[in-house]
């Protein structure tokens, strides 16, 4: 009975160990995801699956509008007026909905000063 204990005290503290280390790694992944994220020069959003929500844009999305991050972070794309068709949010979230991503789509939006050529 004592070994079996000292056997299972031997595997929880590498069990542990193993934990540790892979929370170490996933945080190295996310903050050189982050890192990577916010230097492109590609306008990247990540937004919630249910309603559109962002969670995050780098500056390169943000600045298309002359917006800053902050003003955008936590809102809804039609929140703000962003695309000048106010039926292209609801089209935005469904195809995300239906896909888990969106890629190469063009948009005509609406800038702090006036509405943007189509991106």
């Amino acid at each position: 009975m004592k070994d079996e204990l000292a056997s299972l005290r031997v595997k929880v503290a590498e069990l542990r160990r193993k934990c540790g280390q892979l929370e170490m790694n996933q945080r190295d992944v996310e903050a050189r995801f982050l890192k990577i994220f916010h230097a492109s020069s590609n306008l990247m959003t990540i937004n919630t699956l249910k309603e559109g929500r962002m969670v995050d844009l780098n500056e390169a999305s943000a600045s298309l509008g002359g917006y800053k991050r902050e003003d955008l972070i936590g809102h809804l794309p039609i929140d703000n007026g962003l695309f000048v068709d106010p039926n292209f949010g609801n089209k935005l979230i469904r195809k995300l909905q239906e896909e888990g991503s969106i890629r190469n789509l063009e948009a005509k939006v609406r800038t702090k000063d006036a509405i943007s050529e189509p991106f």
